[in-house]
C-alpha cells in the first residue's frame, strides 16, 4: 500500500483515528463528503490542507500533517483530476506518524488552492492574501523551531521571483 497523509487541525497523535465529520460533528471542507475520510499519497496536498483548514475556521493555529493507515476500502475521489490520482477518501484512518511542515513545505502551496478554503480566488493577489502569507509562514517557522528570518527570506524570493 501507498504511504497516504491527512492534512488537517493540530491535535492528533499516534494511533488516534480521523473520524469523518458526521461522526465528530465538526464543520467539513466545504466541497467534500462528511461522510468520508480524505487521504492523499501527495504529501503536498496534505499540507495545502493542513494550512488551510485552520485557515477555513478563523484560527490562529498552525496545521499538521498526518501519515495514515486508511481503514476500509480506499476509493479514488471523483473529483481529482490528477493522473495518476492521489486523491482518495476511506471509511477512517489510523494516525501513523505526525508531521509539522516545514516553511519550505507551506511555501509549496499554491494560492489558487488555498484560496479555495475561503471561497475568495481574488484573495492570493490582494495584500490581506500577501499579509497571512507572510504571517503564516512567521507563525510555522517559529512553530517549528525555525528563525523567522528564514521565512521572511523565502517570502522575499518568492514575490521577487512573481515581478
Amino acid at each position: 500500500m501507498q504511504t497516504c497523509y491527512h492534512g488537517g487541525l493540530m491535535g492528533r497523535r499516534v494511533d488516534n483515528q480521523i473520524l469523518p465529520p458526521t461522526i465528530t460533528k465538526t464543520r467539513p471542507v466545504w466541497h467534500r463528503n462528511a461522510q468520508r475520510v480524505y487521504v492523499f499519497t501527495a504529501y503536498h496536498k496534505a499540507v495545502c490542507y493542513a494550512v488551510g483548514r485552520p485557515l477555513m475556521l478563523g484560527r490562529e493555529e498552525v496545521g499538521k500533517v498526518y501519515r495514515v493507515q486508511p481503514n476500509g476500502p480506499l476509493t479514488v475521489d471523483p473529483e481529482d483530476d490528477s493522473t495518476p490520482p492521489d486523491a482518495f477518501y476511506c471509511e477512517s484512518a489510523r494516525v501513523l506518524e505526525v508531521i509539522s511542515p516545514s516553511v519550505e513545505d507551506v511555501m509549496q502551496v499554491d494560492g489558487p488552492s488555498l484560496a479555495d478554503f475561503i471561497g475568495n480566488p481574488t484573495w492570493t493577489t490582494s495584500w490581506q492574501g500577501e499579509f497571512y502569507l507572510l504571517s503564516l509562514l512567521v507563525r510555522y517557522a517559529i512553530h517549528a523551531n525555525e528563525p523567522p528570518a528564514k521565512a521572511l527570506a523565502l517570502f522575499a524570493e518568492a514575490r521577487a521571483k512573481q515581478t
